[in-house]
């Protein structure tokens, strides 16, 4: 078993292409001993967001706090606190932060997948 805080990961800056006033922690990672998921915490600032972009494999998003907009492509999605939202592999995807608050999602991806954002 391993249990860590949110508070207790570091905060690094999200440096991809398209990406505004977005951080990201990683809370559970392959380092960690995962066999198959890995878990991480996004913070998108007011006026922020995470770049458009898809991949080959699945997405599972938990919203901790405030509001924004999933940019799917023709498909814009108003997502809140304690949604829960699955995106398919390949399907494209841009979480946008238009509230007042900072946007704070968890999300799930198989182990080793964006090892490039660590």
């Amino acid at each position: 078993m391993f249990i860590v805080n949110i508070e207790n990961c570091e905060e690094k800056a999200v440096k991809s292409p398209g990406t505004l006033n977005t951080t990201i922690r990683w809370l559970l990672a392959a380092e960690h001993g995962v066999p198959n998921f890995e878990m991480r915490c996004f913070e998108i600032k007011k006026g922020g967001k995470t770049r458009y972009g898809f991949h080959p494999y699945e997405h599972e998003v938990l919203v901790l706090e405030g509001e924004g907009i999933l940019n799917c492509g023709e498909k814009k999605e108003k997502i809140k606190l304690n949604d829960a939202i699955y995106i398919a592999p390949d399907e494209p995807h841009q979480f946008i932060n238009d509230g007042e608050d900072t946007l704070r999602i968890i999300c799930l991806i198989p182990k080793g997948k964006e090892d490039h954002h660590k």
